[in-house]
């Protein structure tokens, strides 16, 4: 089975990133809201 990756430019992970920090937002909170998956988020945020 072939899985195909989802790929997010870093405009858009910045974006993400930035609401989770500067907004003092969980990022289960965040990832709710862009139906985005938690460990991701966490990576980018790292």
């Amino acid at each position: 089975m072939n899985k195909h990756r989802k790929h997010y430019d870093d405009a858009y992970k910045f974006v993400v990133c930035s609401i989770v920090t500067n907004q003092r937002l969980t990022i289960t909170q965040v990832v709710i809201g862009i139906s985005q998956g938690r460990a991701a988020v966490a990576h980018w945020i790292e």
